[in-house]
């Protein structure tokens, strides 16, 4: 991690003009308090540490405080300088012991699931913290009752491998052994571990991931919305897509929208005004306590205005489930699927070229151990769309557009660093572009008229 020490922390505006670096983060530190700094990440997340040495020794101690904004610059002063005091405090009582070892038979379960979940990632997305919990009682569950400083880098390697051959993604392989990877970084953070260990995943090479740069194509975007149209199983579904492709929100965040989420928007009224957003609650990547607004545009407002029709109450989901009106529907992949397949077939009639995955994978099933019982579950196919690929093609459209990755940044929620390596080739492309227009213009004006 690169440090940068030059900067001056000393408001809030300061901390706001970091920006984040797309290969790598770098912690700041704040000249009048050197304990404090700033961790910036290449997804342009910004996290308060303290950074203090342990006195005798060579190692230091790295504490997270929480999320800027959440926690602002003058509240993360105030935290440090207080537990600055508690570490001092400490200190001088001979029977403290702040950095006390970790009992050496304690095992990987018992500390993450009484540890790990509850104290260090409790400032992080709840669904996040969900789905590593899955990852970790499924993937990991082989060792789970294994001594949490015995385990060895080989047999990580090995599981690493397992993972990749039973069936499921690189990607998948490459979160558990990350997990792993930060789980044991925090036990040597905290001065828990034996000063002879030696984090077990160092070193482990992960799988090569292949960027999916995919989008709705002009050509088979006309006989998508057409085929969408002609769908009459679900209405709801249609109005899901709609949503999706005229605002660039993921599916998450359009399924757990409430009609009292869209209080800013006159549905009453068809034009559309710069003040009306939509407020999402709890988009991805923000803790508990983030939100964010949507700007609306007019097709969305559109389709808002023909499902308002309906009879509903403020605190009801646009989507509700069915079987329970309390929740909203968990998702449309299967109906999305079979969607795909009307599409295909309506592309093959127009003769129009297509390449689907799916056409050529066979059926498999994957096999993997859980608290030592062996579980079957078909494996996911790849086809030529999926759900998100909805929102790619809202900003692979405004870069045809001629958008900058600031602007498409702010409108899609995600960071510049984020855009650059998603439509890293149609940029590229779009640049070629701009480069043969200003250079027609540059060697036009070198005539002598």
């Amino acid at each position: 991690m690169e440090i940068k020490k030059s900067l001056k922390l000393s408001s809030k505006t300061k901390v706001q003009e970091l920006q984040p670096d797309p290969n790598k983060k770098y912690r700041v530190h704040d000249s009048d308090q050197s304990e404090l700094c700033i961790l910036v990440y290449p997804s342009g997340k910004k996290s308060w540490e303290i950074y203090k040495k342990i006195k005798g020794t060579n190692k230091i101690k790295e504490t997270i405080l929480g999320n800027f904004p959440n926690l602002p610059y003058e509240r993360a002063r105030a935290e440090v300088q207080k537990q600055l005091l508690e570490m001092a405090s400490n200190a001088l009582n001979p029977e403290a012991n702040l950095y006390q070892k970790l009992d050496p038979s304690t095992t990987l379960k018992k500390w993450v699931l009484n540890e790990y979940f509850p104290k260090y990632c409790c400032e992080r997305d709840p669904k996040t913290n969900q789905k590593d919990l899955g990852m970790f009682n499924n993937l990991l569950s082989s060792l789970h009752n294994k001594p949490i400083f015995s385990i060895q880098k080989a047999e990580l390697i090995q599981l690493h491998k397992q993972i990749k051959d039973s069936g499921l993604s690189p990607q998948t392989a490459n979160r558990a052994i990350s997990m792993l990877r930060t789980i044991f970084n925090a036990l040597i953070n905290e001065d828990l571990a034996p000063d002879t260990f030696k984090n077990p995943t160092k070193g482990i090479k992960y799988y090569p991931e292949e960027a999916r740069h995919v989008f709705i194509t002009p050509e088979h975007l006309p006989y998508f919305m057409d085929e969408l149209e002609k769908w009459k199983r679900n209405d709801g579904f249609k109005n899901f897509i709609k949503l999706s492709l005229y605002s660039g929100l993921r599916e998450n965040e359009i399924l757990q929208l409430k009609w009292s989420d869209l209080k800013k928007i006159n549905l009453k009224k068809s034009n559309t005004t710069p003040n009306e957003v939509v407020h999402i609650a709890e988009p991805k990547g923000h803790n508990k306590k983030g939100s964010k607004d949507i700007p609306v545009s007019q097709e969305f407002k559109k389709v808002l205005r023909q499902m308002a029709k309906t009879k509903h109450n403020p605190e009801d989901y646009l989507f509700p489930d069915s079987k329970n009106s309390g929740k909203h529907i968990k998702n449309y992949t299967y109906v999305f699927h079979r969607f795909l397949k009307h599409l295909k077939a309506r592309l093959r009639q127009e003769g129009i070229e297509f390449y689907d995955p799916s056409d050529e994978e066979p059926i498999e099933y994957v096999e993997y151990t859980v608290n030592g019982k062996t579980l079957k579950r078909k494996k996911r196919q790849n086809h030529m769309y999926r759900i998100h690929d909805l929102r790619r093609s809202v900003g692979a459209y405004m870069v045809k557009a001629g958008r900058s990755c600031e602007q498409i940044a702010k409108v899609l929620g995600n960071t510049p660093a984020v855009v650059q390596k998603t439509y890293s080739p149609m940029l590229k492309e779009d640049q070629q572009v701009y480069l043969e227009s200003g250079v027609a213009e540059l060697t036009d004006a070198m005539k002598i008229k």
